[in-house]
């Protein structure tokens, strides 16, 4: 089979980005810088942050910043990018501060699958009632629950990743300057420490706690209001059939 030509261009790509040290999977990634507010989930972005250190000599500089992904959305990964260094130092130090928030995420959504199995069970149980002549029509509510159930487990697939459950980074790199030239123990020529860099942080949304409760207790209120209703026309057809 013969490659079209676009495609033949985005291995080429692909293999170059590989090859400069970029992983296809950041090449995927990098996207848009634009983190909306409230995108489809699975929507994803990036977000650059900049650092910058400058010292003399003697002497030395630490620059430093926190970051913290935006509400709804989960850190991937993260890459850093060197503009400029030299001096003694220079290395980047990149903290991660765990939270509990996406340990209760993951745990919400578990019981609002168990939840919602449980009333589909029953909500199929009306479809196949035995009695003659009495349709009960349970189709959109099976479709309602099975998609809020794939939505909530897409949710989970993308908690898996080990960077999901950090609410903060800190980074942080030290510069120095240093001596380049000794006559007789005695400095005489010397340079300044730098790091002008950037880290890109990848993200993708998941939704925020709030709004992951709020939609799967509606559904639960609608399911339930569906079944009261069904119930209500078996018990009609059972006093009119006495």
């Amino acid at each position: 089979m013969k490659l079209s030509n676009a495609l033949a261009l985005g291995m080429i790509s692909s293999l170059i980005a590989i090859a400069a040290g970029v992983s296809l999977q950041t090449q995927v990634l990098a996207q848009s810088n634009d983190c909306l507010a409230t995108p489809s989930i699975g929507y994803r972005c990036y977000q650059d942050r900049r650092i910058r250190a400058r010292s003399g000599y003697p002497g030395s500089d630490t620059g430093s910043f926190s970051y913290s992904p935006p509400a709804g959305y989960r850190l991937m990964d993260y890459r850093e990018t060197v503009h400029a260094r030299f001096g003694e130092g220079g290395n980047l130090n990149v903290n991660f501060i765990r939270g509990e928030s996406v340990i209760l995420i993951r745990r919400s959504l578990g019981n609002y699958n168990r939840a919602l199995s449980e009333r589909r069970s029953r909500v199929e149980s009306y479809a196949q009632f035995p009695i003659a002549g009495l349709p009960i029509r349970v189709g959109g509510e099976t479709e309602v629950i099975e998609r809020a159930l794939s939505e909530n487990s897409s949710r989970l697939a993308l908690l898996e990743n080990s960077y999901s459950n950090v609410d903060r980074v800190n980074a942080s790199v030290t510069v120095r300057g240093r001596c380049i030239r000794y006559v007789l123990g005695i400095c005489v020529d010397n340079q300044g420490g730098k790091y002008e860099g950037t880290v890109r942080f990848f993200l993708e949304y998941v939704g925020t706690p709030a709004g992951i409760e709020a939609a799967n207790d509606a559904l639960l209120r609608r399911v339930d209001a569906a079944l009261q209703r069904f119930e209500q026309e078996v018990q009609a057809w059972r006093q009119q059939h006495k």
